[in-house]
Order: C-alpha cells, then structure tokens, then sequence
C-alpha cells in the first residue's frame, strides 16, 4: 500500500495525490508525449468521497499533449487490484474502471468551459447524461502539479454504472468527428 501525507497545506478544493514507482521514467514520458503506461497510486481526499487505490496512469487526449500541461488517465484493471469502488462524484455510482484527469484543452483561457457545461446539463435534468466532474488540486510525488478537473470516463463501465447493466452488455462504437477529419484533410493539402 501507499501512504500519502500532505504536511502544511491547505487547500479550498480536493487533493488528488498521485505517486508514481518511477518519477524520472514518468516526466520523461509526460514532456515526450508518450502514451505509455505506468504504475501508480492514487488517493483522493475529499471527505466522504475519498478514495486511495492502486491502479495505472498514462497520458490522454490529442490537444493536451501539445500543451505543457497535460491529461491524464487512472486505470483500475482487474490484474493490478481491481475496479475502484468509491462514490467519488456523489452521484451514486460506486464503480470505476478509469477515471479522466483533465488538464483543461482550452486551460491557456479558461479551466472549466467543459466542466461547466456538463454540470449545467447535469442540472437541468435528471433524463440527461453528463459526465460528473470535480475539481482538484494535483499532486504528483509530493510535488504540486496544478488544478485539474478528476472526470467520469466514458467506457463502458460508466454506461453500466448510470443505466445499472452490465458492462459486457455495453457497446461503443467509435467514429471519426468532422473535426478530425478536417484536421486530417489539412494535413494531407499541406
């Protein structure tokens, strides 16, 4: 197990402390970019809503890795100690393959646009679907990594968990936005 002592902060929002077996391996793939795989520890400190979890973590997200700080993800396969079982959001659901630490694509204006957004639709009716989000304060080894928004992540699980199925009964198909496809056609032109 992992223990996680913050001595002499005070924070207004959640902590999420993540520690890593290999820091040096860790930041080298952070400012490379890279999406590989790691293990690591996660605790979130948040009252009732807290949790502390073996797991993985890795980089995501296409936008964030161009910019100096990036997303994250937390993965609680079975073969390293199994889903994370913790009401992190509030919301009733209990049961977690992967979490999204979001560094925010548009964090050089504002943090929260996304997060805002989902929480308004999150609000104006209990028939919609959004992802819950929480705000936090990120620490990584002990170091103070910056404000980051810890998410739902959309797979199957998440869709299990809010329409109470199985996740073996979930089916996500995925496609190419016209975003992406504009990018990609610009790539090709230049």
């Amino acid at each position: 197990g992992t223990y996680t002592y913050l001595l002499g902060e005070h924070h207004s929002l959640p902590v999420l402390s993540i520690t890593v077996d290999d820091l040096g391996m860790f930041k080298n793939l952070y400012y490379a970019s890279a999406k590989s795989l790691q293990t690591a520890n996660a605790a979130f400190f948040n009252g009732e809503h807290s949790f502390n979890k073996d797991g993985l973590i890795r980089l995501r997200g296409h936008t964030s890795l161009d910019l100096p700080k990036k997303s994250l993800g937390l993965y609680f396969p079975d073969w390293v100690d199994g889903p994370l079982e913790a009401d992190v959001f509030g919301n009733g659901v209990t049961t977690f393959t992967r979490l999204h630490v979001r560094a925010g694509q548009d964090n050089l204006k504002t943090l929260f646009r996304t997060e805002l957004i989902q929480d308004l639709v999150l609000e104006s009716s209990e028939h919609l679907l959004s992802q819950s989000s929480q705000f936090c304060v990120v620490y990584i080894n002990g170091s103070y990594w910056g404000l980051y928004a810890l998410k739902e992540d959309l797979n199957e699980q998440y869709y299990a968990g809010h329409y109470h199925v199985s996740p073996g009964s979930v089916i996500i198909e995925e496609g190419e936005t016209a975003l992406e496809i504009g990018r990609a056609s610009c790539r090709e032109r230049v």
